[in-house]
């Protein structure tokens, strides 16, 4: 058997794993690795009839000039080889992640959005890739789920995404294109070793590499005995009592961590995060964030915070919210017929409604704000007017979002607090055979 057709037997066997799916994507970025992936793939469902549907996914990043022909690239060989694809143009939004971290995260999005349930998507992730992961997060410190690296599947959104080439490196695949005589595109920047992963590709592991030549196979079998002990650990941490906040905050009960030993409170946190789709946090931060949930009383201000989430205390419950709080600044109006977007708060816009609601002013718009301290308002179901600071503590509206709570003014006068309540108002009325309207927010998710 050639080496290449070892390839293709090895990767049949996993893809079997996965024939009752719906339908199989191939996240496709017109690199060696994907390349590959691709065509063996096709390969497979040419020897083994009956296969899933196949199509592939091209994510353009647009974060330097030849993206646009990248894509092009990936067209033509999609069209060569009869295999549908999607190109999907994304705007990389670096706030609270570095620019790889940021890129991964719009990919996964577009993801999210393409493959639903039943469906499969595979990357082209190797043994090299594992390795790497392997030794930079030694040298970070991580734990042991950490450790465990690369995982060989894991969910993304109602779909599953699986790594079948995990096990061959990045030579095999090389002999397999050369073989194929596959054409691949080369990104220039896997040579900048200004980046750690670069630096430890090309200047560390070479040296290893000299030393212990078998090093792949052995980090890898590592990396199996380190994912194992992490699914067992996982197996018997606690599930932590999901709640969410008046806002619609995914969270957990403090109680329902605060009771368990340190170890496996620490064991169950990270099952609740992995369980959210959350990166992990080093384990420093993480024991100390415990820490000063046992201790702090109830003020709201303990974190833990990444440069993509942040997980913070109110009252009795731990929320996630985002890494940066995005406070807007400018103003604006809401005419029935607009939508409004506003980052950091979501999408706002207007609906009728028989009542309670608010009438039109003559000028046809509402003003939208946000909260610059001092404002007031009378509820429709309070007998009296009260600050606007003490309302949202009362409806328990944790700190992070009362700065973004969009405020409606007419004519100058507050009307409305969010969807949270309206103010007693000229403009306000019970019912009407008139039209109405209310404020409809799609709240800003907190990743």
């Amino acid at each position: 058997m050639s080496a290449t057709d070892a390839v293709v037997e090895g990767l049949a066997a996993k893809l079997l794993l996965y024939s009752r799916a719906k339908r199989w994507f191939i996240a496709f970025s017109g690199g060696l690795d994907s390349t590959v992936l691709l065509h063996a793939t096709r390969e497979v469902c040419d020897k083994y009839p009956g296969m899933p549907p196949l199509a592939a996914i091209h994510v353009d990043h647009g974060l330097h000039d030849l993206s646009g022909n990248w894509a092009d690239h990936c067209q033509r060989t999609c069209n060569q080889w009869d295999i549908p694809l999607q190109v999907h143009t994304v705007a990389v939004d670096t706030e609270g992640a570095s620019l790889e971290q940021a890129a991964r995260r719009a990919r996964y999005y577009v993801f999210e959005d393409v493959v639903g349930k039943k469906d499969i998507i595979f990357t082209g992730h190797h043994l090299d890739d594992q390795v790497e992961t392997f030794f930079l997060r030694v040298l970070r410190g991580a734990g042991i789920e950490g450790l465990a690296a690369i995982p060989e599947q894991r969910r993304v959104g109602d779909a599953r995404l699986a790594r079948p080439l995990l096990s061959l490196t990045r030579q095999q695949l090389e002999h397999y294109a050369d073989e194929f005589g596959l054409d691949y595109l080369n990104d220039p920047s896997n040579s900048d070793t200004r980046f750690d992963r670069n630096y430890l590709r090309h200047q560390v592991l070479p040296l290893v590499e000299q030393r212990w030549p078998g090093y792949r196979d052995t980090v890898g079998r590592c990396t199996d005995h380190l994912g194992a002990a992490a699914d067992r650990l996982h197996a018997l941490a606690t599930n932590l009592t999901e709640t969410s906040s008046a806002m619609g905050d995914p969270g957990f009960t403090l109680p329902s961590l605060l009771e368990l030993e340190a170890d496996m409170a620490q064991a169950s946190l990270r099952k609740w995060l992995k369980h959210h789709g959350l990166a992990m946090p080093d384990t420093k931060p993480l024991q100390e964030f415990i820490r000063q949930l046992r201790q702090a009383d109830n003020t709201g201000k303990v974190k833990l915070k990444t440069r993509s989430w942040c997980l913070q205390r109110y009252a009795d419950g731990v929320f996630i919210r985002p890494a940066k709080e995005k406070v807007p600044e400018s103003l604006d109006t809401l005419a029935p017929s607009d939508s409004l977007e506003i980052k950091g708060v979501g999408t706002l816009s207007l609906v009728q409604t028989d009542g309670p609601g608010l009438r039109l002013p003559p000028v046809g718009h509402f003003d939208v704000a946000f909260r610059r301290g001092g404002e007031h308002c009378h509820p429709l179901s309070r007998d009296h007017s009260a600050p606007l600071k003490q309302l949202l503590q009362e409806h328990r509206i944790p700190t992070w979002w009362r700065s973004r709570l969009p405020l409606l003014y007419a004519e100058g006068e507050l009307v409305a607090v969010g969807d949270l309540f309206l103010c007693r108002s000229e403009w306000v009325k019970q019912q009407s055979d008139k039209t109405l309207w209310k404020l409809e927010w799609k709240r800003e998710a907190y990743s």
